[in-house]
């Protein structure tokens, strides 16, 4: 499975980057929209990754990218616990999960083994 990551900060990119590659996923990171458009169409990902405090651009308009691409990824947005406003946007905008950054770090090894248990069982 591919995982395509909108992430500007680098310790959620690194941690990002060494839990992938703990588990076998194989990670593309991406710091704006742009980039994003152009790691989705080269690696079509079963996964996308948004940080919603990225600073390269929207990342509400990065969620409507990802779902409306055809590899039809899994979208989990992530930001700050207390930006209520931003996590109800990024749901309104299709993301299939938006959590708190603080479970977003402590769960992603679980994240990335059960997308690649769904991958092996489909």
């Amino acid at each position: 499975m591919h995982c395509v990551a909108l992430v500007t900060d680098m310790i959620f990119e690194t941690k990002i980057r060494s839990t992938a590659g703990a588990v076998g996923v194989n990670l593309t990171t991406a710091a704006s929209t742009d980039e994003l458009r152009n790691a989705m169409d080269e690696h079509d990902p079963g996964l996308v990754l948004i940080d919603l405090n990225e600073v390269g651009g929207s990342p509400i308009e990065a969620i409507a990218l990802a779902k409306g691409h055809q590899s039809c990824p899994y979208v989990l947005a992530y930001c700050s616990h207390v930006q209520t406003d931003l996590r109800h946007a990024a749901e309104q905008a299709g993301a299939d999960k938006v959590w708190p950054r603080s479970r977003f770090a402590t769960q992603l090894p679980l994240l990335f083994q059960d997308l690649l248990d769904d991958v092996q069982l489909g």
